[in-house]
Order: structure tokens, then C-alpha cells, then sequence
């Protein structure tokens, strides 16, 4: 019966090695293993980008179809700029009234 006991634990012991063993594998690779898939799952994204973008290209270049989203873009770049620079005109103007009538509660 003692020897069942001795047996039995020797046993769980040697399984906890094992399995211990095992998960410091795989944790190794994992550790290897996720930067690689990382790498691949988003180079499969750029890929599959470039395909559409070569494939859906009237011209056959990726390059010139960006240039050509940007030409469309330009026009509300330009908007956007006039937008701000009114703004911080406005801004500008409203700190010159500020100066020029002093805090209201001094």
C-alpha cells in the first residue's frame, strides 16, 4: 500500500515536470512565434493592398493612383487650411479686444 502512495507521487511529480517542461517549450516558441505570425499576417495585408491597387489601376501603378487621390485631396487640404488660418485670426483678434479693455474683474 506504502508503495502505491510512494508510486502515486512520484508520479504527479514527474507529470508536473513534464507539463512544466512543456509549457516552457511552448512558451518559447510562442515567444518566437507571434512576431513571425505578426510579420506575416500584415505583409499578407500589404499584399493583398498592392494586388487591388495594381489590379484596380487604370495606369498599372499603385504610385499613380495615389498621386491622383491626392490631387483630388488638395482642394479640401486648401479649405481646411483657410479654415484654420480664419480661425486663429479670430482667435487673434479676440485677445486684441481682451488686451485693449483689460479682465473685467480686477
Amino acid at each position: 500500500m506504502a508503495l502505491n502512495i510512494v508510486t502515486i507521487i512520484v508520479l504527479v511529480i514527474l507529470a508536473v515536470a513534464i507539463l512544466t517542461l512543456t509549457l516552457k517549450f511552448f512558451t518559447g516558441l510562442l515567444q518566437l512565434a507571434v512576431p513571425v505570425l505578426l510579420v506575416i499576417f500584415f505583409a499578407g495585408i500589404f499584399v493583398n493592398i498592392a494586388r487591388e491597387e495594381f489590379v484596380l489601376s487604370p495606369t498599372g501603378w499603385a504610385f499613380f493612383d495615389v498621386r491622383e487621390k491626392i490631387k483630388d485631396a488638395e482642394p479640401i487640404i486648401g479649405r481646411v487650411n483657410s479654415t484654420v488660418k480664419n480661425i486663429t485670426e479670430i482667435i487673434g483678434e479676440v485677445g486684441k479686444i481682451e488686451v485693449a479693455t483689460g479682465p473685467e474683474n480686477s
